[in-house]
């Protein structure tokens, strides 16, 4: 029986939306704002859209290749990963508020080997997302000024 676990991290940045959503965008420029990712390349040398392959390295983990499999300006990115087995898809969602943009970032499990995945990356999975949101929120709120 296929089983689906979520770890997910939230946090209210004080800037549009818009200025969020771009800098969401830049991947390639994402190890500059979190330590959770050494690099992120974009493969194929396709624009950023639904069916661009992304190699992403990241410490403790080996390097991967995820696609994009929904992109909505403003709003949605998201990619995933595939394996016999499982599928993790990671979810990065916007929401304007009157305090700025509430972002959301999340990792979905997917497939017969979720118990064994997820036992095995859970707390380092919920590390990452807590670097990438505070990350995230640091680094727009300070271009931001």
């Amino acid at each position: 029986m296929s089983e689906t676990k979520r770890i997910s991290k939230s946090t209210t940045i004080n800037a549009p939306i818009e200025k969020v959503f771009d800098e969401l965008l830049q991947v390639q420029r994402w190890h500059m704002w979190t330590k959770s990712i050494t690099s992120i390349s974009i493969l194929d040398n396709s624009p950023i859209c639904v069916g661009a392959r992304l190699k992403i390295h990241q410490p403790k983990l080996m390097p991967a290749v995820w696609t994009i499999t929904e992109l909505e300006r403003n709003n949605t990115l998201v990619w995933e990963k595939k394996s016999p087995g499982l599928k993790i898809v990671a979810g990065h969602v916007l929401t304007p508020n009157p305090e700025g943009t509430v972002v959301q970032l999340s990792i979905q499990y997917q497939g017969l080997l979720t118990p064994l995945v997820f036992r095995l990356t859970r707390d380092l999975t919920s590390r990452y997302l807590t670097m990438e949101t505070e990350g995230l929120k640091n680094h727009c709120e300070r271009v931001n000024k």
